[in-house]
């Protein structure tokens, strides 16, 4: 909970977990990275970074 905590007031776009052990859930974290860079950025606001923790 505090690492998705510390995402947000970080100005993250979207907070994902994965196991690189078990490789669980570690394609929706790349699917999810290549979506939110393909999104369109709102005009006026600062493009969010999207950064692995």
């Amino acid at each position: 909970m505090a690492n998705k905590l510390g995402a947000i007031s970080s100005g993250m776009v979207k907070y994902v977990e994965c196991s690189a052990l078990t490789q669980l859930k570690l394609k929706n974290v790349f699917d999810q990275a290549i979506i939110s860079a393909l999104e369109p950025s709102t005009a006026g606001k600062k493009r969010r970074k999207c950064l692995p923790l």
